[in-house]
């Protein structure tokens, strides 16, 4: 799943946490986190990978 997929299930799901029941906004409060999570990870692995061409690109000139 790519950012823009889960940015979008994210923005999906805090529509619908808005519309819950009181009693069901601890599942909604505990799936937007764990979606938050996913995309901070998604996000520092992008990161990553954009620092190691960088660096093969020094390396290669």
């Amino acid at each position: 799943m790519n950012l823009y997929e889960l940015e979008g299930n994210l923005l999906h799901v805090v529509e619908l946490a808005n519309s819950a029941k009181p009693e069901d906004q601890q599942l909604f409060a505990d799936t937007i986190e764990s979606l938050q999570d996913s995309i901070a990870d998604k996000a520092i692995g992008y990161g990553k990978v954009i620092n190691q061409l960088v660096a093969d690109e020094k390396q290669l000139t």
